[in-house]
């Protein structure tokens, strides 16, 4: 295998396993961006995953499947947007708690479903697609061009979710919800409504991780390998922005990709030790610079 091969194996494996966790860095910065620090975004991971899966398997249907997982993932954000927009509860206890129950739950309806595989009729409908010629242009041909819809559809979703914070009215008041909750009150923004929003529509965004790491079944403590961990640490330090999480679901998952094509030869020992300083770094910026970030709001 000449180099330059192994290095387009290499991007395009990184791409598939970053899409693992950017949707669920969107959706946390969904809910950020309102103001909320969410640590619940694993347990919302897990519970669509499981329950994506189990849907996958009972109706052979990819389009139910997706829509599943996302529903699974958004009530899990419900149960968090209840606790700490409603009732004022601290918003990192109910994070914790949501991924201890999300983690609880996916194994306890993950063991029904070990060693089942998801019918062909939902593995197929995200097996990669080759564009005509552009696939061919060396390395970022295949990286770009010779992807699943999935992934498509989640670069696709960063770029429109870059748009809706920058460039339109609801979005500029989402912001301004996270940024200055008395502010936006008192202008007339509806603060308790963008952040129910903004929580459930990231926990539908958490729940649809599954689709693009293996179709396995998710069995907790197992496979999920603290993705939810990943997505937090990627969108505060990157300062919740969409556009870049592109480039930093890359730093975080090229290490697993490393280990994935370690049967090619490829030495992972520093790839081990770049990704743990990456993680490091991550959790040391966790808190946004934003004075209302992660506090709860008192309305007037």
């Amino acid at each position: 295998m000449g180099i330059l091969t192994a290095i387009a194996l290499f991007l395009q494996s990184s791409m598939q396993m970053g899409t693992t966790i950017l949707y669920g860095t969107l959706g946390g910065i969904l809910g950020e961006r309102a103001g909320n620090l969410n640590l619940g975004v694993e347990g919302m991971m897990l519970m669509g995953a499981v329950m994506g899966f189990m849907a996958g398997v009972k109706t052979g249907s990819a389009f139910l499947a997706v829509l599943i997982a996302g529903l699974a993932g958004a009530f899990g954000a419900l149960i968090y947007a209840i606790v700490t927009v409603t009732f004022r509860g601290n918003q990192t206890v109910t994070g914790l708690a949501l991924t201890i129950f999300g983690t609880g739950f996916s194994s306890f309806v993950g063991k029904s479903l070990s060693g089942v595989a998801l019918p062909s009729s939902v593995t197929q409908a995200f097996a990669a697609v080759k564009v005509p010629f552009l696939s061919d242009i060396p390395l970022l041909g295949p990286m770009l061009f010779h992807q699943s819809a999935y992934v498509i559809a989640a670069l696709i979703l960063a770029v429109l979710m870059y748009l809706y914070f920058q460039k339109t009215k609801v979005g500029l008041n989402h912001k301004a919800v996270g940024e200055n909750p008395s502010a936006a009150d008192a202008s007339g923004i509806n603060t308790t409504l963008y952040k129910y929003l903004a929580l459930v529509s990231g926990g539908f965004l958490c729940g649809r991780w599954l689709f693009n790491f293996g179709f396995r079944s998710p069995l907790a403590g197992r496979n999920h390998c603290w993705f939810g961990l990943d997505c937090g640490c990627l969108s505060n330090f990157l300062y919740m922005a969409s556009l870049k999480s592109h480039f930093g679901r890359l730093f975080f998952r090229n290490a697993q990709s490393a280990r994935f094509q370690n049967s090619r030869g490829i030495h992972t020992s520093f790839w081990a030790s770049y990704y743990d300083c990456i993680q490091f770094v991550g959790y040391v910026t966790i808190f946004n610079d934003s004075s209302c970030f992660g506090h709860r709001y008192f309305g007037e």
